[in-house]
């Protein structure tokens, strides 16, 4: 909180100075004709309504039909588009596209370039979506970043990254997730489905277990006991398969 009042001073103090710098130079010469759009506080409104509900807030930009149409007291937002911002109350919005964080209310520090980018987001925070449809389903999710279209479409969760049209497009509720290059997340879902059939087309290993060369399937392991110690035994041995115990037997060489 400290922090953002000390932006906030430091911000305004800018335009304060800006301000008497434009009105004390005795050569400054006005633009003719002069433009119109300017209001008090360090605000720009042009279009339909934009910014139409401004009550205490201060360097707001609204370019645009409705755009930062419910905006009274956010400051420091900035609404280029039809309907860019037409919701928000908050501050440090940034704002490009037809639609782009319509649907914002409280959220802060995010920015939205492209048709319909950020859409959907209500209170989410510190978003940042480059191309159309990004994070556009994005509602409280958090420090989410995605360039390219449609990157992070679907996504309602935080802290991810994603570059490249329609990488991670399809990720809901992950977290932390990074992805780079075009359907990402689709091409490994292709992926992982055709390794899964692969393994399942592979035959079932059989149990295999160890036996001497030599063996006679007549000997009964009550005579393989009795054989005597001094007697050499040459063992020497193969994997081959077994399916009874009975099958292990020793024989004398």
């Amino acid at each position: 909180m400290f922090v953002m009042l000390l932006r906030m001073k430091t911000i305004i103090r800018f335009f304060f100075i800006l301000f008497c710098v434009s009105i004390s130079g005795p050569t400054a010469r006005a633009v003719v004709p002069p433009p119109d759009g300017g209001y008090p506080n360090f605000t720009t409104a042009e279009g339909t309504n934009a910014l139409f509900n401004l009550t205490t807030g201060s360097a707001n930009t609204g370019l645009g039909w409705y755009s930062l149409f419910s905006n009274s007291i956010g400051s420091f937002n900035t609404g280029v588009g039809g309907g860019a911002l037409a919701l928000n109350n908050a501050d440090s919005n940034t704002a490009v596209g037809a639609a782009a964080l319509l649907l914002n209310t409280d959220g802060t520090n995010n920015t939205a370039v492209g048709t319909s980018a950020l859409v959907n987001n209500g209170t989410g925070d510190s978003n940042t979506a480059h191309g159309s449809f990004a994070l556009s389903s994005n509602v409280q999710g958090n420090r989410n970043t995605a360039i390219g279209f449609r990157a992070l479409e679907t996504n309602t969760g935080s802290s991810n990254i994603a570059l490249g049209a329609d990488a991670l497009r399809s990720n809901t509720t992950g977290i932390n997730n990074t992805a780079v290059g075009n359907t990402y997340l689709q091409a490994m879902r292709a992926m992982a489905i055709q390794l899964s059939d692969l393994l399942r087309s592979l035959p079932r290993a059989r149990a295999t277990t160890t036996r001497p060369l030599g063996i006679s399937p007549s000997l009964s392991a009550r005579k393989a006991a009795s054989i005597p110690r001094s007697e050499v035994v040459r063992w020497s041995t193969r994997r081959v398969p077994v399916t009874r115990r009975s099958d292990i037997q020793l024989a004398p060489i």
